[in-house]
């Protein structure tokens, strides 16, 4: 005989409910609603499908029962399972697999349907205790100022230095080839003939000044070097208005700190410029705020050594 329907077996649910969970006055009561149906359920195929219900969240019958497999998902399993990640952000789907007995398909399946997902952690710049009020300064501050002057933002030549090498980035984990056979894929590295560019590049607005190549140990005077020669012919297109208004920063690496460096800016940026010693103090281990660091050089890196040489 052919399965019931799932209208059936909803009215049969329906139906127990009615009877308070008496599973014979139910198949009675159902044999009265439905009277022209072709065949009415017996007791026992009613409180089977509640049981079935409760157990696994579903009311059909399940023919192919050989096994644990056949009822891993069930509410009790999900609940579990949910309960496990909660209280295990970190663990992994085998480890969640192999303490609750359910195969490792059955718990993807599970994380999936509701909707949890694995995220990987962000690599952050380490603070010591004493960065984090001044971070919070400079944040209330520029928030403050960008209230006061919405173009505040686009004032500022956000500026910074990256190394660039033959090497790359190389993570055998991240990258991979899809194949139906191992192809033994290797990625040469240690050439004997090794180069490295160290760069600088600035942000203003949504305008990118340089690159310039910098020596590969950058010393205080070949950044002022970069400050008097290279700066000035990237604005040459900025009107003398804006530029009176523009602020210049930089980290809080040596060679910014030097006095000869510290001096130009002085004249060249009174009391326009961010800095670890400046008159808007930069806050140390911050790359965070600057948008080279968060953006444009990940984003070159990830192009170039796409096809590294």
């Amino acid at each position: 005989m052919a399965s019931y329907t799932i209208q059936e077996y909803y009215d049969m649910i329906m139906a127990l409910g009615a009877s308070n969970g008496q599973h014979y006055v139910a198949a009675r009561r159902y044999a009265e609603l439905y009277p022209n149906r072709a065949r009415h359920p017996m007791p026992d195929v009613i409180l089977g499908a509640a049981q079935r219900l409760f157990e696994t969240g579903n009311v059909l019958p399940n023919k192919y029962n050989v096994g644990r497999n056949q009822t891993a998902r069930n509410l009790r399993n999900t609940e579990e399972v949910v309960r496990a990640v909660e209280q295990e952000p970190e663990t992994s789907i085998r480890t969640i697999a192999r303490e609750h007995n359910l195969s490792y398909s059955t718990v993807q399946r599970i994380l999936r349907e509701e909707k949890l997902h694995a995220y990987h952690y962000t690599r952050v710049q380490h603070l010591r205790p004493e960065d984090y009020p001044l971070r919070r300064t400079f944040c209330e501050n520029f928030l403050r100022s960008v209230e006061r002057d919405p173009r505040f933002p686009s004032r500022i030549i956000f500026s910074d230095e990256s190394l660039f090498t033959r090497e790359g980035i190389f993570n055998p984990h991240n990258m991979h080839l899809w194949n139906e056979e191992n192809p033994r894929a290797t990625r040469v590295r240690n050439f004997q003939t090794r180069w490295k560019l160290n760069i600088w590049t600035g942000i203003m607005g949504t305008e990118i000044l340089g690159p310039v190549i910098l020596p590969d140990i950058l010393t205080s005077g070949a950044y002022l070097e970069l400050l008097q020669n290279n700066l000035p012919d990237f604005l040459e297109e900025v009107p003398l208005s804006q530029r009176e208004e523009i602020i210049f920063q930089q980290d809080g690496a040596g060679p910014h700190n030097a006095r000869i460096v510290t001096t130009f800016l002085n004249d060249k940026f009174p009391g326009r410029w961010m800095g670890r010693y400046g008159p808007i103090r930069w806050p140390a281990r911050s790359p965070d705020l600057n948008p080279l660091d968060f953006f444009l050089w990940g984003y070159c890196k990830e192009t170039i050594y796409k096809n590294a040489p």
